[in-house]
């Protein structure tokens, strides 16, 4: 069962903006995963030294998963 989160309780984008800034600058050359549906801003936090890879489900734009032969069934 999934815990329910009152509105107070959610990340405020300055607490996300910290936290990205501070993987970038103290974890190295380690190999960081982070699931998130919104990545804070490029105007806020420099991913310039990050190789990022975006999983999209969109052959046209990032990579589509995790496996990349695997695609979704499309069932009409």
């Amino acid at each position: 069962m999934k815990e329910k989160i009152e509105a107070s309780e959610h990340a405020t984008s300055g607490m996300k903006e910290s936290l990205f800034k501070h993987i970038i600058s103290n974890c190295g050359n380690n190999q960081i995963i982070i699931a998130e549906n919104e990545i804070p801003n490029v105007s806020v936090v420099d991913y310039s030294s990050v190789n990022m890879i975006e999983f999209t489900l969109d052959d046209n734009n990032g990579r589509y998963g995790f496996l990349k032969t695997y695609r979704d069934e499309v069932n009409d």
